[in-house]
């Protein structure tokens, strides 16, 4: 049987975690888009984001949204060292 809320790991094995999120911070959501951390709601549950980079949805990018963990794919030292090479 599925849960409806399974964890959620990054790419370095870590536990996904929003409140780990500070503005300023880049996650990687589906489809490619990368996304600058504006704030985190009091909830913990939906990070406020501007969208950076929307390969698939450029008319999406200088755009701001709610996103929750499960949309978030990747945090921020994942999406730099995949960007700015070594």
């Amino acid at each position: 049987m599925e849960t409806a809320n399974p964890l959620r790991f990054d790419t370095r094995g870590a536990i996904m975690n929003l409140w780990e999120l500070k503005k300023g911070d880049k996650v990687k959501l589906q489809d490619g888009i990368v996304a600058n951390v504006l704030a985190r709601t009091q909830d913990g549950q939906w990070i406020r984001v501007r969208y950076v980079l929307a390969p698939e949805n450029p008319e999406l990018v200088g755009s701001e949204d709610l996103c929750s963990e499960s949309e978030v794919l990747e945090i921020a030292s994942d999406v730099r060292s995949k960007s700015t090479g070594p």
